[in-house]
């Protein structure tokens, strides 16, 4: 059985359980959605993602922690679906929101900035990744240490990017 099957049938019986707004339903939501991404629906996740997303807000209100989340992956999955563009400047708006709520060192708000410089390098701005990364990389060393596995993604990134790493 695949692992979005699972979160599937999690998804109806907690809907018909505790709601549609409630938090362990939005969390079975939002994981189905990741594991369609990553089974390489992304077309379908995009429409996941985008449903956890609005009812999060709905029930959580535009800048709780977890709707900034739902809706940071939305777009990130969103440029993975075929739409960089559209994602990037998603993720470029988010950005500060992400900072302010929850500290631009919180490792959302790092990650944020990861799946921008991915979906840069994704779209041939490697030179844009690069910056962005080296940046990152410093403070991701910095907040969670250079053997986390976030600074490994990192380094690794700007690497293909055909920068030195920089540690």
């Amino acid at each position: 059985m695949r692992r979005f099957d699972i979160y599937l049938r999690a998804v109806a019986r907690l809907e018909s359980a505790v709601g549609r707004f409630h938090r362990d339903t939005l969390i079975a939501r939002h994981n189905l959605a990741y594991w369609r991404g990553l089974a390489g629906q992304h077309e379908r996740a995009v429409e996941e993602f985008t449903a956890a997303a609005e009812d999060a807000e709905r029930a959580l209100g535009a800048d709780h922690p977890t709707t900034l989340t739902y809706r940071v992956n939305l777009s990130f999955w969103r440029g993975l679906a075929g739409e960089p563009a559209m994602a990037l400047a998603e993720l470029a708006e988010l950005q500060p929101r992400v900072d302010s709520v929850l500290g631009a060192d919180h490792p959302r708000a790092l990650r944020t900035r990861q799946q921008r410089a991915e979906l840069l390098e994704r779209s041939g701005d490697r030179g844009g990744a690069a910056t962005l990364l080296t940046s990152l990389l410093a403070d991701i060393i910095r907040v969670q240490g250079s053997g986390h596995p976030r600074t490994r993604e990192a380094a690794e990134a700007l690497a293909r990017c055909g920068e030195r790493d920089i540690r």
